[in-house]
């Protein structure tokens, strides 16, 4: 089919690709993860493309059309990078963390550490029985030392109401878990249990992959990721960059925003040996 071209159609055609290339280019080599398979491919694209289409221009130049074989290639290359960049587009803006612990090629959870807070100690005389119910289980299994050492539960309640905290306190009287003092009534340092935790891997072992895992608010998974940057800073600093720790949020809903609030739950995953998963109920 002859299909007639317009004065200055085919330079605009040109320029087009070649800004459509470079874009793809700066977008899939700069700002997507380079931990992907497809980001291999990604690079080789952008690599081939600007010799294909020197290849084209000079063939279009020449002859006057492309071949069957050339505008194929064409297609393939075009049809690659608009699906690409329409898959980015419509992903999820936050991934489940049991999808980052698999692209990490980390199978095995070795300890999860469980940081929650509610500011409402009636809500958590609703969960904490099931809370209770899968610690008690966990130590009749392994023990309270083995139990202690591949999960911890760390729980803040920072309801302003003394009495319902006084009850709550009479309810977990007999629990085991208050007992290894896992239940605070108080809001949480977050600063300070990203850094004792990076801390205790320093301590332990010469290399550590932890992974902070949060479910909450917005504006407070924000936060916590400035403490966690501040915290790799400081490691990096001092001489430990193979301490690495990566965040992921499952934000939901929203918050008032207040500026002296300053909860959240980190959770971890060491590099061959640990992982983590959070969750949470109210923010005060």
């Amino acid at each position: 089919i002859d299909i007639e071209l317009y004065d200055g159609m085919v330079g605009s055609l040109k320029a087009l690709a070649i800004i459509f290339q470079m874009a793809f280019a700066i977008i899939s080599l700069g700002f997507w993860n380079g931990r992907d398979f497809l980001a291999y491919i990604d690079l080789v694209v952008c690599i081939i493309a600007p010799f294909a289409d020197w290849g084209w221009f000079r063939m279009y130049n020449k002859y006057g059309s492309l071949g069957d074989g050339e505008l194929a290639l064409f297609c393939l290359f075009t049809g690659y990078m608009t699906l690409r960049a329409w898959t980015k587009a419509v992903m999820p803006r936050h991934q489940s963390w049991k999808k980052q612990v698999n692209v990490d090629d980390a199978t095995k959870l070795d300890s999860l550490k469980v940081i929650w807070t509610t500011r409402s100690a009636s809500q958590a005389v609703k969960i904490l029985p099931e809370v209770l119910k899968v610690w008690d289980g966990l130590v009749k299994a392994w023990g309270l030392a083995a139990a202690m050492q591949v999960c911890q539960f760390q729980i803040y309640i920072t309801d302003n109401d003394a009495d319902a905290c006084e009850a709550l306190k009479l309810e977990l009287e007999d629990a085991s878990l208050y007992h290894c003092g896992a239940v605070h009534f108080g809001r949480a340092n977050i600063p300070r249990l990203i850094e004792d935790h990076t801390l205790e891997l320093i301590a332990e072992q010469p290399t550590s992959h932890s992974l902070l895992a949060f479910c909450g608010s917005p504006e407070l998974a924000t936060q916590i990721h400035h403490d966690k940057i501040s915290n790799d800073m400081v490691t990096a600093m001092i001489g430990y960059d193979k301490h690495q720790m990566e965040f992921v949020s499952e934000s939901y809903g929203g918050s008032s925003k207040k500026k002296s609030s300053r909860e959240g739950m980190p959770a971890n995953r060491q590099e061959a040996s640990a992982a983590a998963v959070v969750a949470n109920d109210e923010w005060a």
